[in-house]
């Protein structure tokens, strides 16, 4: 759900409306390093943690 698109230099800033903290965590998955948050300021770092604990699944299940 877009709120609004600018053009900025290097790319675009998305306004969107979130339906929970889940929902934005897969869409900045998917999008990778191409997408940061921008407030709010304790969601800033999702997509890493995200990619972090995501990571950490796949290394324990190769281990087993």
């Amino acid at each position: 759900p877009t709120r609004s698109v600018t053009q900025i230099k290097g790319g675009s800033e998305l306004v969107v409306s979130i339906a929970s903290e889940r929902w934005l965590e897969q869409l900045l998955l998917r999008l990778g390093a191409a997408a940061r948050v921008v407030e709010p300021a304790e969601w800033k770092d999702l997509g890493a943690r995200a990619a972090r604990t995501l990571l950490a699944r796949y290394e324990a299940t190769a281990k087993t």
